[in-house]
């Protein structure tokens, strides 16, 4: 599976998930960072993180994370 952002300023680096599932933590540790550092180098520190419903998305580190 692979994670990777994109907007009308171009595309985050692809995150290779091997086992092709995640839990919360792999989330926060390998792909949050990702989102933020490429996020903000596109679109300086206003931009909207979207998820979906996802378990890894809602649980309740994944926010506070955010």
């Amino acid at each position: 599976m692979v994670w990777l952002g994109v907007c009308y300023e171009g595309i985050t680096r692809p995150v290779i998930i091997e086992n092709g599932t995640i839990d919360t933590n792999q989330y926060i540790a390998d792909i949050l960072p990702v989102a933020l550092k490429d996020g903000k180098q596109m679109l300086g520190n206003e931009f909207i993180f979207q998820q979906d419903g996802a378990t890894p998305h809602t649980a309740k580190e994944t926010q506070q994370w955010c």
